[in-house]
C-alpha cells in the first residue's frame, strides 16, 4: 500500500520534495509556506517524517512499522473510527402514547416528565435532578400535549418538583413510585414478559409410551425426567 495514500495534497507535496532531496533536507531548503507547516507537523506526528536537528527526514519503512503503534496508523484510525452518538451515548427510548381518561393521562405524562429529568437532566448543588424548563418542553413536545399544564400542576401539588425561573428540579426522588411506567403505562409489556417467563419455567410434559418406544427402537436414550 503506497505510503502517500492517506495524505492530502500538501502533505504529499512535502513528502515528494523530501524524496527528491534524498530523503533528508533542511526545513528552509524545502521552501514550504507557512500554511504548509501544519502539514509537516502532521507528517511528524504520524511518524512518516522525523526531525533531525534543523532538518527533517523520511522515516524508513521498517522503522515506521516498529515505531508507529497499530492503533495510531492512518488505516487504523479510518477503520476504527467511532460513529458519533447523541443523547449522552445512550439509545433514546420512545415513550408510549398517553391512553385512557384524562386523570390517567395526566399521571402518565407526570411519570414521563420525572423520567426525562432523571435521565437527561443535570444535578444541582444538593445532587437533585434539574433541567431547563425549555429543554423539558422541547424534549417531550409539550406543544402537542393538552395534558401538559395539568401534569405540571399535579407534580407541583404533590411537591414532587419545583419551578424556579427557567429551571425545573425534582424535590422528591421517589415521587415516581406510585406513577405508571413511562414506557409501559398499561403494563401490557410487563404482563407479556410474565407470561413468557411462566411458559419458560413450566415443566415439560412426560413423553408418551409411543414416543418412548420409538426412541428405544432407534437406539436412543430417554431424557431424564421424561
Amino acid at each position: 500500500m503506497p505510503v502517500t495514500e492517506f495524505m492530502d495534497k500538501t502533505e504529499e507535496g512535502i513528502y515528494r520534495a523530501l524524496e527528491r532531496l534524498g530523503g533528508i533536507a533542511n526545513i528552509l531548503s524545502l521552501q514550504i509556506s507557512v500554511a504548509a507547516i501544519d502539514a509537516l507537523d502532521r507528517l511528524i506526528q504520524r511518524g512518516q517524517v522525523r526531525k533531525v536537528g534543523y532538518a527533517v527526514e523520511i522515516v524508513p519503512e521498517p522503522v515506521r512499522k516498529t515505531d508507529t503503534p497499530a492503533e495510531n496508523s492512518p488505516q487504523a484510525r479510518i477503520m476504527h473510527a467511532k460513529p458519533s452518538k447523541s443523547y449522552r451515548e445512550g439509545r433514546r427510548q420512545h415513550y408510549s402514547p398517553l391512553v385512557g381518561p384524562l386523570p390517567a393521562r395526566i399521571r402518565q405524562l407526570s411519570a414521563r416528565m420525572v423520567h426525562w429529568i432523571n435521565t437527561w437532566g443535570d444535578q444541582d448543588a444538593q445532587g437533585l435532578p434539574i433541567c431547563e424548563k425549555r429543554a423539558l418542553e422541547r424534549g417531550l413536545h409539550a406543544h402537542r400535549l393538552p395534558e401538559w399544564t395539568p401534569a405540571i400542576d399535579f407534580l407541583l401539588q404533590r411537591r414532587a418538583i419545583s419551578i424556579n425561573g427557567r429551571q425545573v428540579s425534582i424535590l422528591d426522588i421517589g415521587c415516581d413510585r406510585d406513577l405508571p411506567d413511562p414506557h409501559d403505562p398499561t403494563e401490557k409489556k410487563k404482563a407479556r414478559e410474565l407470561k413468557q417467563a411462566k411458559r419458560r419455567s413450566r415443566p415439560k410434559r412426560p413423553l408418551s409410551a409411543w414416543v418412548r418406544r420409538k426412541i428405544l427402537e432407534r437406539g436412543g436414550t430417554i431424557p431424564y425426567g421424561r
